[in-house]
């Protein structure tokens, strides 16, 4: 076994510790990024009127979620705008519903 001075390995718990912080926060500001084209999204499909209002796509599935809704996203998949719903159903799953944007049509519900 090969004896290393504690001031080297000092020097690669920092360099490790270092690099995992830049990695961190290169995500957080992806995450951020993407969160803030999410927000342009929505608002330039509500300006020209390609998407539904929100709250008419929530009155239309509402009574397809029998349970608390704990998250929604907005997100285009494959050319097409998408409302997901995340909630939890009455036997305590997290299930996903993603509906149309576009028509409140729900396209598929999936346990998460």
């Amino acid at each position: 076994m090969i004896k290393m001075p504690p001031s080297i390995i000092y020097f690669a718990v920092l360099l490790i510790v270092s690099i995992i912080i830049v990695l961190a926060g290169t995500t957080a500001y992806s995450d951020s990024t993407s969160k803030k084209n999410r927000h342009q999204d929505v608002y330039q499909q509500r300006q020209s009127h390609n998407i539904l209002p929100f709250q008419e796509v929530l009155k239309k599935v509402r009574p397809h979620i029998q349970g608390e809704i704990i998250e929604t996203e907005f997100e285009m998949e494959d050319g097409i705008p998408i409302y997901e719903f995340k909630y939890i159903d009455k036997n305590g799953y997290v299930l996903e519903m993603e509906v149309d944007a576009r028509t409140g049509r729900i396209i598929k519900v999936e346990r998460d």
